[in-house]
C-alpha cells in the first residue's frame, strides 16, 4: 500500500510540475500474466539507423508496435496522429501532409516535394504512396526536428519510419476480420512459411470496403494492400531481405467541403458547415441548390495504382556490418472530386529509384556510420477544375536527383559520457517544366549543393536517468513556380534551411514502474516555403517567409502501477511565429502564427486488464485534444482551425495464450467534425477542408496460429 501511496503522490507531482510539454512513446499490447508485466516494456528502435533501446537514445522517439496498431485499430498514416504530440498527419486527396511540431508542407503540387520523410523500410516514399494502407508492421518511429544528415533533403521536419515484419524462421499464421457501420468491412491475411534452413517467405494482403462517409456517397473506401517477402540467410553474417508490394484504391474520393459559412444567416461564422447537423452532408439540395451552380455533388471515381520493390542486405563483415537498400517505386494516381462545388482532376505519376549504402561498426570508445546516397525522382502532376477546363497547375516534368555521403561519429568519453558528431553533403539537381496558367510554357534547371550537420552530448546523471543536448541541421532544395521566367520574373523558389537546439531528459524510477520523458527544442527555419492556395485565383505563387522561429516543449508519462494497468499521458506545447515574413506583392505577415500548428495537443490513455480463468478481457480508451490553430499563413477569417477532442475505446477478450482474441471497439465517439487540409475561396466561400471520418464502431476477431 505504503509503495502505491507514493506512486500516486509522485504522479500528481509530476503533473503539476510538467504540464505544459509533452511526448508520446507508446509500448506495445502486453498479455496481462507477462513475466515483469507490472514494469514499462522497453522497446528497440533504429531510427538512428543503428539499433538501441528507446530509453537509451538521445532523441524524442515515439515508437508504436504493430501490436500497439492492430489493437488501436490503425491501418493508415492519419490515425497514427492519435499517438504523436505536437504532430498532424492531415488527408490531402490522395496524399497526407505531415506536421512535426509545426514544420511540414501543404503543398500539394508536383514541384514541391514534403519535407518530413515516410520512410517504409528504410526507403523514402513520395507523398501520394503515404496515403496507401498498412499492414503486417513490425513498428512505426517517429523522430521530430530536422534530420538532415542521417535521412537527407526529405527530412527537414523530422522522419517517420515504418518498418514491416521480415519473415521467421517458423511458421506462421494471422487473420484478422473486422465489421462495423458503414458496411466496413476489413481483412489481413498473414502467411509465413519456412522454406528451408536458410530461406523463409512471408505474404501478407489487407482488402478494406466502407461505403461513404458523405451523404453524396464520396468518402468511400475499396482498397487493397498486398506484399510478398523473401528472407535469405545463407549464413549467420549475411541476410538478404528482398520484398513486393501493391496498394489500388477504387473506391470514391472525398469532396472537399465549403466551412465557415452559415447557410441560416448567410454569412461568415467560424467552424460551420453548410448542413449544420451534418457536416458530411456534401449534397447541396433543397434550399441550397442555389451553391450548387455546377451540378448536383456525387460521388466520383478515381485511378489509384502503387508498386514498389525493394532489396535490404546485411553483411557482417569482422566488426562492421555493411548494409546495402535498393527500391524502385511507380505509382499513378488521378482523383475526381468536387471542390466545394466545382468539379476538379487532381493526378500525380511518380517513378523512383533510391540506393544506400552504409557501413556500422565499432572501435573501442568509438562508435561509427558512414554511407552513400543516391536517388532520382521523376514525376509529373495536374490539377484542374471544371473537367480540365482550367488548370491550377499543370507540371509535365519534375526530376529531382541526389547524391549525398553522410556520417556519424559516437565517442564514449566515459562509461557515462558520450558525444556526437555527423555531417552529410549533398548535391541536388532539379529539372522541371510545364504549361503555366495562361498557356505558355516554362522551364527550369538548378544544382544545389548544401552540407548539414549535428553535434549532441548525452550523460547518464543516473542508471536509469538520460540528459542530453544537440543541435542539428535540416535542407530542402529549391523549387520554381509554375510561370516562365523573365526580365521581371524569377520563377525560382529558394531552399529552406532549419536548425534545432534540443535538449531533454529520459527517465524512470519507483522500480520502472514509472517512465517520464522531457525534451525542450528550438527551431529557426529559414525560406520557409509557403503558398495561400485560394480556389478562385488562376496564378497562386509559392514564395519564401524569410525567417520564422518555433519553440515548445514535449514530455511524456507512463505509468504502471500493476501487471493489469497502464497510463500514458502526453502534452504538447508549441509557439510557431513568422518573424520575418514580407509577400513579394509588399503584403507583411510578420508576427502571424504558423499554420497547421496548435499550440496545445494532449494525448492519453489507459487499459485495464480483467483476469480470467481463460484469458483476460481489456478495457481501453483514448482521448487526443488539440487547440486552435489557423489553417493559412495570412489568417483568413474563417480559417481559424481545431480546439476538439477525439475520444477512442475498445473492450477485447484474449485467449489463455493469445491465439485468438474477440473485441468492440468506437472511435471519434463524440462524433466530432475534424478539419484536414485546409484552402481558402470555393462556393460560396470562405474557406474549404476535408473532413475525418465520422463516428465509427465495429467487433474485430483475430487468429494467431
Amino acid at each position: 500500500m505504503a509503495r502505491k501511496q507514493t506512486l500516486i503522490l509522485c504522479v500528481s507531482a509530476l503533473g503539476l510540475a510538467h504540464g505544459t510539454a509533452a511526448h508520446a512513446q507508446e509500448a506495445g499490447a502486453q498479455p496481462a500474466d507477462a513475466a515483469n508485466d507490472a514494469t514499462v516494456q522497453d522497446i528497440v528502435v533504429t531510427a538512428q539507423k543503428r539499433s538501441t533501446l528507446l530509453q537509451q537514445t538521445p532523441a524524442a522517439i515515439t515508437a508504436v508496435t504493430g501490436e500497439t496498431l492492430v489493437e488501436r485499430g490503425i491501418s493508415d498514416l492519419p490515425a497514427v496522429q492519435a499517438l504523436v504530440p505536437s504532430a498532424r498527419f492531415q488527408i490531402e486527396q490522395q496524399s497526407v501532409q505531415v506536421f512535426i511540431r509545426g514544420v511540414g508542407a501543404s503543398l500539394d503540387f508536383a514541384n514541391v516535394q514534403p519535407v518530413v520523410a515516410l520512410n517504409l523500410n528504410g526507403v523514402s516514399t513520395p507523398r501520394e504512396g503515404a496515403s496507401a494502407g498498412f499492414l503486417d508492421v513490425a513498428q512505426i518511429e517517429v523522430l521530430p526536428g530536422p534530420q538532415g544528415t542521417l535521412y537527407g533533403g526529405t527530412a527537414m521536419g523530422g522522419t517517420v519510419n515504418i518498418n514491416f515484419n521480415r519473415p521467421t524462421d517458423h511458421y506462421q499464421t494471422k487473420l484478422a476480420v473486422e465489421g462495423g457501420n458503414y458496411d466496413f468491412f476489413h481483412v489481413t491475411a498473414v502467411q509465413n512459411i519456412p522454406v528451408s534452413n536458410d530461406l523463409a517467405i512471408r505474404g501478407a494482403v489487407d482488402y478494406a470496403r466502407h461505403s461513404g462517409y458523405q451523404e453524396s456517397g464520396a468518402n468511400s473506401q475499396n482498397d487493397f494492400v498486398g506484399r510478398l517477402s523473401a528472407l535469405f540467410t545463407p549464413s549467420d553474417a549475411v541476410s538478404f531481405n528482398v520484398w513486393g508490394s501493391v496498394a489500388t484504391k477504387n473506391g470514391h474520393p472525398i469532396n472537399v467541403v465549403t466551412r465557415s459559412f452559415d447557410a441560416t444567416s448567410m454569412g461568415l461564422r467560424n467552424g460551420a458547415y453548410l448542413h449544420a447537423n451534418d457536416p458530411w452532408d456534401d449534397t447541396r439540395t433543397g434550399a441550397l441548390a442555389a451553391l450548387a451552380p455546377f451540378g448536383a455533388i456525387s460521388a466520383l471515381d478515381q485511378i489509384y495504382h502503387n508498386y514498389s520493390v525493394g532489396a535490404q542486405l546485411d553483411a557482417q563483415l569482422g566488426s562492421t556490418t555493411l548494409t546495402s537498400i535498393t527500391s524502385y517505386q511507380y505509382i499513378n494516381s488521378d482523383q475526381n472530386f468536387w471542390l466545394t462545388s466545382i468539379p476538379a482532376d487532381l493526378t500525380g505519376r511518380y517513378k523512383q529509384v533510391t540506393q544506400e549504402f552504409r557501413l556500422l561498426g565499432e572501435a573501442g570508445r568509438l562508435r561509427w556510420l558512414a554511407g552513400l546516397y543516391g536517388s532520382r525522382l521523376t514525376n509529373s502532376g495536374a490539377f484542374a477544375l471544371f473537367g480540365g477546363g482550367a488548370y491550377i497547375s499543370n507540371v509535365t516534368r519534375n526530376r529531382l536527383d541526389n547524391l549525398s555521403a553522410f556520417g556519424e561519429l559516437t565517442y564514449s568519453a566515459s562509461d557515462r559520457l558520450r558525444l556526437t558528431a555527423g555531417a552529410r553533403a549533398s548535391h541536388f539537381k532539379r529539372e522541371g517544366a510545364g504549361v503555366a496558367y495562361d498557356s505558355t510554357l516554362f522551364d527550369f534547371d538548378k544544382s544545389y549543393r548544401h552540407v548539414d550537420f549535428k553535434v549532441g552530448i548525452d550523460y547518464d546523471i543516473a542508471p536509469k536517468v538520460l540528459v542530453y543536448t544537440g543541435f542539428q541541421t535540416g535542407y530542402t532544395p529549391g523549387t520554381f513556380n509554375e510561370k516562365a521566367s523573365s526580365t521581371t520574373f524569377d520563377n525560382a523558389v529558394k531552399p529552406s534551411k532549419l536548425s534545432a537546439f534540443s535538449a531533454g531528459m529520459k527517465s524512470r524510477f519507483l522500480d520502472n514502474m514509472v517512465q517520464l520523458n522531457l525534451e525542450g527544442y528550438y527551431y529557426r527555419y529559414n525560406d520557409l516555403l509557403q503558398q495561400s492556395y485560394d480556389i478562385s485565383a488562376v496564378f497562386n505563387p509559392i514564395f519564401n517567409a524569410k525567417r520564422t522561429e518555433i519553440y515548445g516543449a514535449q514530455a511524456d508519462l507512463v505509468v504502471k502501477p500493476a501487471s493489469t494497468d497502464q497510463f500514458n499521458l502526453s502534452l504538447g506545447y508549441l509557439h510557431g511565429i513568422y518573424k520575418d515574413f514580407v509577400q513579394p506583392n509588399g503584403t507583411s505577415y510578420s508576427g502571424n502564427s504558423i499554420a497547421f500548428a496548435p499550440a496545445w495537443t494532449v494525448t492519453a490513455g489507459y487499459s485495464h486488464d480483467f483476469t480470467l480463468h481463460s484469458g483476460y478481457i481489456r478495457a481501453r480508451a483514448d482521448a487526443r485534444y488539440e487547440s486552435s490553430y489557423w489553417g493559412d499563413f495570412a489568417h483568413v477569417a474563417g480559417d481559424r482551425l481545431g480546439n476538439f477532442l477525439l475520444v477512442d475505446a475498445s473492450l477485447t477478450y484474449y485467449s489463455e495464450n493469445e491465439r485468438w482474441s474477440f473485441g468492440i471497439w468506437g472511435k471519434n465517439l463524440s462524433d466530432k467534425a475534424v478539419p484536414g487540409s485546409s484552402a481558402l475561396g470555393g462556393i460560396p466561400g470562405p474557406t474549404a477542408t476535408q473532413l475525418g471520418p465520422p463516428r465509427t464502431f465495429g467487433a474485430r476477431l483475430t487468429f494467431n496460429y
